[in-house]
């Protein structure tokens, strides 16, 4: 697995992570599944989108593309990873 995958498992420990044109993740979170899905400009964007709102083998474009979750943005993957959990947390109120 890639580098960019083995930092975000330290980042949100559990995730399964692949790689293609771009990387998709799966996690759980409160017993419920995420998709998120990383990539790279000038800085760090993702989505997370439920996983029960995403077609499925959904690709990052398609994932890009759909009316629900949420963006988060990181000029590093700490900080991406720190505006992800609160989308998370935003998307799974307890």
């Amino acid at each position: 697995m890639g580098k960019l995958a083995d930092e975000v498992r330290e980042l949100l420990p559990g995730a399964l992570c692949e790689e293609g044109d771009c990387l998709i993740c799966y996690y759980k979170a409160d017993g419920d599944i995420f998709i998120i899905a990383i990539s790279k400009g000038k800085k760090y964007y993702a989505k997370v989108v439920p996983f029960s709102k995403a077609p499925p083998g959904a690709t990052c474009e398609a994932i890009y593309a759909l009316p629900h979750g949420l963006y988060a943005f990181g000029s590093d993957l700490r900080e991406l990873a720190e505006n992800l959990k609160r989308k998370l947390a935003a998307l799974h109120p307890n």
